[in-house]
């Protein structure tokens, strides 16, 4: 048996091949923030943790520095509102 990350982490590669499909496994309230996140311009991130919730950042610039910021801010929005751990599920430069 997979864990949800190990499962999210997958559906993420695979999907990146594809144009922005949701990640699995997202409730209802982070389908919402994801259709949000999916219509910002890049470069982006969206994070999510074990216990349900998620965050997502964009940034003005598309350097790498800002690109870095995206997927920190993303992470940092995510374990605010989950108390522990996230990880970026998503990221276009």
């Amino acid at each position: 048996m997979i864990g949800l990350r190990s499962f999210v982490a997958a559906v993420a590669i695979f999907s990146s091949t594809a144009a922005f499909a949701q990640p699995a496994g997202l409730g209802p309230k982070c389908m919402k923030i994801y259709n949000t996140y999916a219509g910002k311009t890049s470069p982006k991130a969206f994070a999510v943790s074990n216990n349900g919730y998620c965050g997502w950042a964009s940034r003005k610039k598309s350097t790498d520095a800002e690109f870095e910021m995206a997927k920190k801010k993303a992470i940092g929005f995510c374990m605010q509102a989950a108390g522990q751990d996230c990880w970026v599920v998503e990221s276009k430069r």
